[in-house]
């Protein structure tokens, strides 16, 4: 991230000030692209006398902006701020009830399937495909970069969840999610979701993520799940063999997809509330009716997967606590969904 007193300033009392997709657009290509330098000396003059402000600005405007075709309407920064969240019991309310998007143009029929090995990078380009052509349904969805630094799953996580926190500076980043992180895994820990969800030994021992939490740690993949069930939010991950559903898929719900790309993690953003389960589940191949044949075929993870895109249990009431449901039983439950 690129720290400068002048740029700072320009940020806070400019930039700031003007409601546009575009601008944001530009200076998250500035961050991006920007390797980490600090220099916070102080302006000696107003920020009105910098060289950046004299070239680019027209008063509380870019000059960029100046087009006769569509004049930016000004309106209060904080439209731009997404829905927050709650501290309470009901903290992931507001993003499950949300009225969900109308798709204005045909959904796009998707050739990749969610349990399709992928080996070589013709198929590393499908799941990108997958990225794209979910962001042709829609104008306002573009996809998004961050930076593999830091605790960079929550970093993408919670910068599609709220523009506050992703426009927010590091220091203030961090201080957030030390605060998301010891109310979520409170509730997840007073509401006992390790033992009444598809949680096991496979994904993290709940020791693990309790000192992960709690200590501000960078969170592993596996545990994006928590997230996704305290907040009622769908996590996708396009990995390098095939769509993984990291929780049960909802299609009311909103869905964060996300694609590991070397350095850093693609994310599918909207400059407009949520992508909704509903909007891309015929891509992501939720509504594919299965043959007992083909699903004989494969394991047992990649029957959980499936059953968790069709948000089916996998688990069921053992002796003394919830066991895997066997493969057989698993095919049958798919096959007849």
């Amino acid at each position: 991230m690129f720290q400068n007193s002048k740029f700072d300033k320009l940020n806070s009392d400019v930039f700031s000030k003007i409601n546009g997709g575009q601008l944001e657009q530009q200076l998250k290509q500035l961050y991006y692209k920007t390797k980490r330098i600090i220099n916070k000396s102080e302006n000696s003059g107003k920020y009105t006398e910098s060289r950046l402000y004299k070239e680019f600005c027209n008063g509380n405007e870019l000059k960029l902006f100046r087009r006769p075709v569509n004049k930016i309407k000004k309106t209060p920064k904080y439209i731009l701020i997404r829905t927050p969240i709650q501290k309470d019991n009901n903290i992931g309310d507001s993003l499950k009830n949300t009225v969900p998007y109308e798709i204005s143009e045909p959904v796009i029929q998707n050739k990749v399937l969610g349990e399709t090995p992928v080996d070589n990078e013709s198929n590393k380009s499908s799941l990108s495909k997958i990225m794209n052509d979910i962001k042709r349904l829609d104008n306002n969805i573009y996809i998004d970069n961050t930076l593999k630094t830091d605790d960079y799953y929550s970093n993408a996580f919670f910068g599609y969840i709220s523009k506050i926190f992703n426009i927010a500076r590091h220091e203030e980043k961090q201080s957030m999610l030390k605060n998301f992180k010891l109310d979520i895994i409170t509730k997840f820990n007073k509401e006992n979701y390790y033992k009444d969800y598809d949680y096991s030994l496979k994904h993290f021992k709940k020791s693990f993520a309790d000192e992960t939490f709690t200590n501000n740690d960078p969170v592993t993949i596996n545990m994006l799940k928590i997230y996704g069930d305290i907040l009622n939010v769908n996590i996708v991950h396009l990995n390098n063999r095939y769509i993984e559903f990291i929780t049960k898929f909802n299609k009311k719900n909103a869905t964060f997809i996300f694609n590991d790309n070397g350095n850093t993690i693609e994310t599918l953003m909207t400059k407009h509330n949520f992508i909704r389960g509903d909007m891309c589940s015929n891509i992501l191949n939720v509504d594919k009716i299965y043959k007992e044949s083909d699903l004989s075929k494969l394991k047992l993870d990649q029957l959980q997967n499936i059953a968790k895109m069709l948000n089916l249990n996998i688990k069921k009431p053992g002796k003394t606590g919830k066991i895997n449901i066997k493969k057989d039983e698993l095919i049958k439950i798919i096959c007849n969904k």
